[in-house]
């Protein structure tokens, strides 16, 4: 990544407030998540200093099929994927979303190129993925493990430099990218050091300032280690649940 990533590193216990400066959101109304059920009134508010598309890639993976029995089955990747694009595109303004449901390594790849071409200058892009992780324990790379991988044969999962560079492709095109991965040891997909925004920023004019600005964001479950399924029997992992908790309950115009 170029000098314009931001890089976050949230745990559990940071993720009440989460601030995702690549998107100005627009509004809210009532809505059902599983898990969610707290209900607001609705407000619609337009967004202020922004015209581009709201595009998403939304990637849930639940269904593994590894005869080796490598990569089990896991419960909550495509209802987490489910809830996000329904609460994006109801009460955020998404109009380009892309759901996809136990995709395989090409689907995953295809899906990336696709949202880099039709991706515009103005545009914000998020990209969401829900599934199995992996590290190399001896070469410390990060994978994602796509629904066709193959036992411990990693050029059957998608290395974390190639979805790097691939968000590099699409930040080049748009004014704001954001990766969201719920996977274990997703942190690798970041640098060492983490930053956030200034306690004092939250101010129209300091949102006015950075959205004139290109920024490229990644927002990951936990940093080198495992993450949990099923929060709590909730229907979904602990980081998107409170991920989801927050989009659904916000009260402000802009987060």
């Amino acid at each position: 990544m170029n000098n314009m990533t931001v890089s976050i590193r949230l745990t559990m216990n940071m993720m009440m407030r989460i601030t995702l400066l690549a998107l100005l959101l627009t509004g809210l109304h009532q809505s059902a998540i599983a898990g969610i059920t707290l209900e607001r009134k609705a407000v619609t508010r337009a967004t202020p200093f922004t015209q581009g598309v709201y595009r998403a890639l939304i990637i849930g993976n639940d269904q593994y099929r590894d005869k080796q029995g490598r990569w089990q089955p896991l419960d909550t990747a495509v209802t987490d994927a489910l809830a996000l694009k329904q609460l994006l595109t109801t009460l955020y303004g998404f109009t380009d979303v892309t759901l996809l449901q136990n995709a395989t390594r090409r689907d995953v790849l295809k899906a990336l190129d696709e949202l880099a071409r039709r991706a515009m200058p103005n545009d914000s892009v998020l990209v969401y993925y829900a599934g199995h992780g992996f590290m190399d324990s001896d070469t410390r790379k990060g994978y994602w493990v796509p629904v066709d991988a193959v036992g411990d044969d990693n050029t059957t999962f998608l290395r974390n430099s190639t979805i790097k560079d691939e968000l590099s492709t699409i930040a080049s095109r748009v004014k704001h990218t954001l990766l969201l991965s719920d996977s274990c040891f997703s942190g690798s997909l970041l640098r060492s050091a983490s930053r956030g925004i200034a306690p004092l920023a939250n101010s129209e004019k300091y949102y006015q300032k950075v959205a004139s600005k290109k920024s490229v964001q990644i927002v990951t479950a936990g940093g080198t280690e495992f993450v949990d399924d099923n929060y709590q029997s909730s229907g979904h992992s602990p980081f998107t649940y409170f991920l989801l908790n927050e989009l659904k309950h916000n009260d402000k115009p802009m987060l």
